[in-house]
């Protein structure tokens, strides 16, 4: 268990229930009937409840900031002089400060999660892939909030400030509307605003932004500076697109178009699995499930926390099992926007640590099952995968699950064909939404259906 202390655990639960219960909880005191549930104004009462959080939230990361840099220059003083048990033991306490800055920023991204009712493809294209943290302090930063302050004065309104966040990267505030969502850059300085102004001289009059017409009549510095400002438009205005129009082109990579398509059959979730091994906890210290004999899930408590793993791992038939707590995945559903019926206190009890919840994937299972519902899923080869490296031009080889050198592909046993690699998006649905591998599975199949009988057509035109 990470040892967080009762002073932030308080604050976690005040902000959590800020950002994921004050709407609801306020408009149900406020009717003698359910009938009586006032939709508008319960959106007014969770953009009040958005608005009291991500203050909460900036006044905490501050803080927890401060503390972390202090820790930090204290590890690099003391590195050559301290013994490595002391050395240790400050980097366990630099561990629990950077576990808490992922907690109180992963409450930011439940607010973003609950505004795009959990619309995991659209909230990826927020997502960029960029490193490095987020500075809250200075110029900039200040513009940002005084931006976000004036916006979320009108109560129809909510400005998500994006650097709170890890997972919103296009844009420095992410705004709700009555009207849908918009994305703000905030510009402060005469260079910026001269820039601004140039841009929309060229926007004005038709005139192209290339980088040989800007290199060829400014300076480098001012010429980088506009580019970057067209970069981050060209981002905006294509993320715009595919929220708006639920298609359009990457905001960040050329040449790849995104289609967003609704499952043909409604996604269901195993929460209520989960939600019934965490009252089993109630009367013992672990409990387990198992869906449609493709997912294990253990939930535990006291010694059991840290047995946990290795029981359902052999369980498992030594596949790999995941901790539920999401904070390193960058689209998933947040620890914080689970059920009601799961229990503020277990969700919180899970994001402390105090319990534990293990998903596996019992992959041999999954290609069984997927055969039988018709997706001709198998294992591939060493030397499938290797290719798909080496022919993919830098794809990442987190994006795509292997286990043992070896991916899971789905390939037409008759035609032989083209085969697809299963990517670690899918797996992530059933590992951290909890989506149920029948109907991921059901839609997957009717996908790569409706596809084999589009190339037959083609090829019979």
């Amino acid at each position: 268990m990470v040892k967080i202390g009762k002073e932030f655990e308080d604050k976690l639960k005040e902000i959590f229930f800020y950002v994921a219960r004050y709407g609801v909880v306020t408009e149900l005191s406020l009717n003698e009937k359910l009938e009586d549930f006032n939709y508008d104004r319960f959106i007014t009462l969770c953009n009040e409840g958005f608005k009291i959080g991500q203050n909460l939230v900036l006044q905490e990361l501050i803080k927890l900031e401060a503390e972390r840099k202090i820790i930090e220059e204290k590890i690099k003083q003391k590195r050559k002089e301290i013994r490595n048990n002391e050395r240790k033991e400050m980097e366990k306490v630099l561990h629990v400060h950077k576990y808490k800055e992922e907690l109180i920023k992963n409450l930011v991204y439940t607010i973003a999660w609950q505004q795009f009712n959990g619309k995991r493809e659209i909230l990826a294209r927020f997502y960029t892939q960029e490193m490095g943290s987020n500075q809250l302090t200075g110029k900039g930063f200040e513009a940002i909030l005084l931006a976000a302050n004036d916006i979320n004065k009108d109560p129809e309104k909510f400005a998500l400030i994006s650097d709170l966040t890890n997972n919103i990267q296009i844009g420095d505030l992410l705004v709700i509307t009555p009207e849908g969502h918009e994305v703000i850059e905030v510009k402060t300085g005469e260079k910026n605003a001269a820039a601004l102004r140039l841009m929309e001289f060229y926007k004005v009059n038709r005139i192209e932004i290339t980088e040989a017409r800007i290199a060829k009549n400014f300076d480098k510095n001012f010429a980088d500076q506009i580019l970057r400002m067209q970069k981050q438009n060209i981002k905006s205005d294509r993320l715009k697109k595919i929220v708006e129009e639920d298609k359009g082109e990457h905001p960040k990579f050329e040449n790849t178009r995104v289609e967003l398509i609704d499952s043909p059959i409604k996604d269901e979730t195993f929460h209520e699995e989960i939600g019934g091994l965490l009252k089993q906890l109630k009367e013992k210290d672990w409990a387990y499930t198992n869906v449609w004999g493709v997912i294990n899930i253990g939930a535990y408590k006291n010694d059991w926390r840290f047995r946990g793993m290795a029981s359902l791992t052999e369980i498992n038939k030594n596949f790999p099992v995941f901790d539920i707590v999401s904070l390193g995945v960058n689209v998933s559903e947040p620890i914080f926007a689970k059920p009601m019926y799961w229990g503020d206190e277990n969700i919180i009890d899970i994001a402390l640590g105090k319990i534990k919840v293990f998903v596996g994937i019992n992959f041999d299972q999954f290609i069984k099952f997927s055969n039988d519902l018709g997706l001709p899923l198998r294992w591939s080869t060493r030397k499938e995968l290797s290719r798909l490296y080496d022919s993919s031009g830098g794809l990442d080889n987190k994006e795509i699950f292997s286990h043992y050198n070896k991916g899971l592909v789905i390939q037409d046993h008759e035609t032989k064909g083209d085969i697809q690699f299963v990517g670690m998006g899918m797996l992530f649905r059933m590992i951290y939404d909890h989506i149920s591998p029948l109907t991921l599975i059901q839609n997957r199949a009717i996908g790569f259906n409706e596809l084999k009988k589009m190339k037959a057509s083609e090829n019979n035109a």
